[in-house]
């Protein structure tokens, strides 16, 4: 009984923590991290046979994360070979890691250039770790009340940074998520009685998006009965990349007077191939206008708000408009995959839409059930991923994380005017924030033969554990294949200097150069 009262104890100090406007933040995290340790401590598992078997296998871990070697991946090999492999050495635990760690490909890697994120922070790790150890679930206040005031606290100050007076808001598993939370919140304010109706028999609702945004608008129009044919498609400039807010307001016209209901604008901060940030104030205004409910997704871009340069910050302007945001601590700031957020200023509405009152989950008359995150979410149980960044934004700050985005977009501009006065490589797009986009430029080959030479230098370079870095075609040009380089490496755990950059670049043309006299792109004839 005595144990049960200090617990209570506990909990209405973590809850006054959150709740009081007086308390400064230096003291919220000693309660904060007070009430994690005390947690840690009531664990009944750390044996001694349990710290012999874990000690040796985090320091073979370490060891792993802290080889400062370069290659991005030491052993290169079929799908089949892998399994193979694993099947026949992974004889127990160290040696299944050893052999995971052979076959992994090293996001540390300063040369790790292929997607939207990279190496790990440290300290993220940390709270990675932390969040294995306490092992809880983020439903309810009652099993996870350190972690459920962290992500009040984390929502609410990630709101403040974007701009938004009022907000609430999840972690979710990545941008995707968010981005179907929007849709669906969106979807419940525009026709209610979906809830119990379900999507027959209700209005056409209509949702717009750019052509360049994110697939997983897509997904989330089929997965809440919108279907592809009512996710229209906005075209982009192709200047900028941004969409079209021209076309995006004749579209809401058009379909307001066809009885047709348009019940969510989708915008983009960052799109995944180019970086373009689509001109956010002039579509919150047209949303308005309309009363239609306005998402960004920031998945990408919404770093740029840390940045402490005026004219990056300026990429999000009209950001705090915006009925909801996707923003990924795990992209570009390298918090510890996954860290995504979802926010909304429409107090309520994920409850609201979402709730389901479980009895046995959400009882009105238990103790700090206001505090209980559970009914505002689409799974119900979920890793406490606001813990990483919260323990992340502790330790470096608003201004050591400006640091971070500003050394990547530094690297970026860089990368972009050597490609730009290269002999052998050529921009196929401006630059746009960490972006940049470009192919060999060798003049004696035709259109096909360069497009095949951005899949051959990738499978060459990833074969011999050198760079790693996506191509991709693009509707905006008709140049085929292209290198899309991003800069995530921001932090000094895997900091990539101007010297690797540039090495990397000069590697690449070469390679370009030795590949097209070599033959291995050859001209193609009708039915080869």
């Amino acid at each position: 009984q005595g144990g049960r009262s200090k617990r209570t104890a506990e909990g209405s100090e973590l809850w006054w923590c959150l709740a009081s406007p007086y308390m400064n933040n230096s003291k919220r995290s000693n309660i904060i991290i007070s009430s994690c340790f005390r947690s840690l401590r009531r664990i009944h598992h750390q044996s001694d046979d349990a710290k012999r078997l874990l000690r040796p296998l985090i320091d073979q871990l370490l060891q792993y994360y802290e080889d400062n070697d370069v290659m991005v991946q030491r052993e290169h090999a079929s799908p089949k070979d892998i399994r193979n492999s694993l099947l026949k050495n992974s004889k127990d635990v160290k040696s299944a890691l050893e052999e995971l760690c052979k076959y992994s490909v090293r996001t540390s890697s300063p040369l790790f250039l292929n997607q939207l994120y990279s190496g790990a922070d440290p300290i993220s790790i940390a709270g990675e770790f932390a969040l294995a150890v306490t092992n809880t679930n983020a439903h309810t206040f009652e099993v996870s009340p350190a972690f459920s005031v962290i992500e009040q606290m984390v929502i609410e100050n990630i709101g403040k940074k974007f701009g938004f007076d009022l907000v609430e808001g999840l972690t979710t598993p990545g941008g995707s998520v968010s981005n179907l939370y929007a849709m669906h919140l969106a979807r419940y304010v525009a026709d209610p009685d979906v809830k119990t109706r379900g999507a027959v028999h209700g209005p056409r609702l209509i949702a717009l998006v750019s052509e360049d945004a994110h697939y997983s608008y897509a997904k989330a129009a089929r997965v809440l009965g919108i279907g592809d044919n009512n996710l229209i498609k906005i075209p982009t400039r192709i200047d900028s990349g941004q969409m079209d807010t021209d076309i995006l307001y004749s579209k809401l016209k058009e379909f307001h007077t066809n009885n047709t209901k348009v019940f969510f604008i989708g915008s983009t901060a960052g799109t995944t191939v180019r970086g373009s940030f689509d001109n956010l104030e002039t579509i919150a205004s047209i949303s308005s206008n309309y009363n239609v409910w306005h998402h960004v997704d920031a998945a990408w871009g919404g770093a740029a708000i840390w940045s402490e340069n005026k004219d990056t910050r300026a990429l999000l302007r009209g950001v705090k408009n915006a009925d909801s945001l996707a923003w990924n601590a795990h992209k570009l700031i390298n918090v510890a995959l996954p860290c995504a957020f979802f926010l909304t200023k429409r107090i309520g509405a994920l409850e609201e839409t979402n709730a389901t009152h479980a009895p046995y989950l959400f009882q009105p008359e238990k103790q700090f059930r206001e505090a209980d995150f559970g009914d505002r979410t689409i799974m119900c149980g979920r890793k406490a991923d606001s813990f990483k960044f919260w323990l992340y934004h502790i330790h470096y700050g608003d201004q050591g994380i400006a640091q971070r985005v500003d050394h990547c977009l530094r690297l970026a501009r860089l990368a972009a005017d050597y490609v730009a006065n290269h002999s052998l490589l050529e921009l196929v797009f401006p630059p746009s924030f960490a972006n940049v986009c470009f192919r060999p430029k060798l003049p004696h080959l035709t259109a096909d033969q360069l497009h095949q030479l951005p899949p051959l230098i990738k499978q060459h370079m990833h074969s011999k554990g050198d760079a790693m870095i996506g191509f991709q075609t693009h509707h905006a040009t008709s140049v085929g294949n292209f290198f899309r380089l991003v800069i995530t490496h921001g932090g000094s755990e895997s900091l990539l200097t101007e010297t690797q950059l540039t090495s990397m670049l000069d590697r690449i043309a070469q390679l370009a150069l030795s590949l097209s006299s070599s033959g291995t792109t050859k001209k193609r004839t009708k039915g080869t």
